[in-house]
């Protein structure tokens, strides 16, 4: 607060919504700038202790723009970004991200982890603050861009519902 005269949380949220809400985006983002304009008023910005502030409003205000010109475009996008942290993403331009040791894995994990949701929310369990935390991150991420590594960040929640499913298979098998 003492230097930018404000509370941060980071000083990227414009550039990461830029990232993921621009025309040329796909579900990890893009990132190369490709207007002219946007470039100028880059340019323009003087140097000062603001100045990655000042940057990071030039990219909040044209994700903005962009989202208002084309919301049911942004729209699809998000839930297409949905879709890609949840299971797969179809058009990833990361190194060997459709190597079978990574796919297989992501996805069977992924489905094994929503038929565990599907019998936590069936028995209301206590531990369904698992379930809100999982869809909370999503929701949230998919707001900007999504890339591999953010998966990470789901997966001991993953595990644990899916051991809750497998423990479920359990039950039902012995009965």
């Amino acid at each position: 607060y003492y230097i930018f005269n404000t509370l941060t949380i980071t000083k990227s949220f414009g550039y990461n919504l830029w990232k993921g809400n621009n025309p040329k985006s796909k579900s990890q983002g893009f990132e190369t700038i490709y207007d002219e304009e946007m470039q100028t008023k880059i340019d323009q910005i003087l140097p000062s202790v603001k100045y990655d502030l000042h940057i990071d409003k030039i990219y909040k205000t044209e994700a903005i723009k962009n989202i208002q010109l084309e919301p049911f475009k942004y729209l699809k996008s998000y839930f297409k970004k949905v879709f890609t942290f949840m299971f797969i993403d179809f058009d990833s331009s990361y190194p060997n991200y459709y190597n079978l040791l990574h796919i297989v894995p992501k996805i069977l994990i992924s489905i094994s982890s929503l038929v565990g949701i599907f019998y936590l929310i069936k028995r209301k369990n206590v531990i369904n603050y698992f379930t809100i935390y999982y869809f909370l991150n999503i929701l949230l991420f998919s707001v900007f861009f999504i890339i591999p590594r953010y998966s990470l960040i789901l997966l001991p929640v993953q595990i644990i519902l899916t051991c809750y499913f497998l423990k479920s298979l359990k039950i039902y098998a012995r009965n």
